[in-house]
């Protein structure tokens, strides 16, 4: 199991009021927006204390990535789960150690996917409704919109996760710019918004820490997604003994 995909699910998950002497310890004590640093593998050489304070790396990678400059990585990132994002045909399969892959559904082979770590599919901002309704039934682990990370966030873009929010149930993921505000990051959560995924630099690291800072401030609106019902129509039973009479009426009229 994915440690990344935990890290959702618990995060969203917030723990019921205790009752008697013992507290569940299997969830948050409040609901959190996850944030993912996504780093080039050239920024992640210089950027420790952003993958420390993350709770989640993201490494873009358009070149091989070397057993050594791995080992080294996940050394830095400590806690936090490292998965890759390889940019065309930079490598065959996903090196041992990484905890997940994130990947386009436009380009990707089904040969390619990888077993034993955590799956992230990427989708445009543009996915039409009808190939939304069949995310939930896909072996993915959370899904992430792409988007323009350097743009400010509008309604259309609260919009378009808002749909798409409705029609899953797995953990949903946003590319947004480093500077966004808490008040942005609510309107997110309140939207189907679950975790952050923000392109960072070695120059930008200081503007990740404080947005790691804001959002820990923030009180969230508990949701679990994974537990949206359908729609139950109240189905009336009427007892066989009346059938059976209305029967013996209708004879005895004839």
């Amino acid at each position: 199991m994915s440690r990344f995909a935990d890290k959702l699910k618990n995060a969203l998950q917030v723990a019921p009021p205790s009752m008697g002497f013992f507290r569940s310890t299997s969830s948050a004590d409040k609901p959190r927006m996850l944030l993912v640093a996504r780093l080039t593998l050239e920024d992640a050489e210089n950027a420790s204390d952003v993958m420390k304070s993350a709770d989640a790396v993201l490494l873009t990678c358009h070149k091989y990535l070397p057993a050594k400059t791995l080992k080294m990585l996940l050394k830095t990132a400590g806690d936090a789960p490292l998965g890759v994002w390889f940019i065309g045909k930079a490598q065959s399969k996903v090196p041992e150690g990484v905890d997940f892959e994130a990947f386009a559904a436009e380009n990707t082979l089904l040969s390619r996917s990888s077993t034993g770590i955590g799956k992230v599919l990427v989708l445009p901002s543009d996915l039409p409704d009808s190939f939304a309704r069949a995310l939930n039934d896909l072996p993915m682990d959370s899904i992430l919109v792409d988007a323009d990370t350097t743009a400010a966030l509008t309604w259309m873009d609260l919009m378009r996760w808002s749909r798409l929010g409705d029609f899953i149930t797995k953990p949903l993921l946003a590319h947004v710019p480093v500077d966004i505000s808490g008040n942005e990051i609510t309107m997110l959560w309140d939207g189907g918004v679950d975790a952050l995924v923000v392109s960072v630099s070695a120059e930008s690291g200081e503007s990740f820490n404080k947005l790691r800072a804001v959002a820990d401030e923030l009180k969230l609106a508990p949701k679990r997604k994974w537990m949206k019902t359908s729609a139950i129509v109240p189905v009336v039973k009427q007892d066989a003994a009346a059938f059976a009479s209305d029967d013996d009426d209708a004879d005895d009229d004839d």
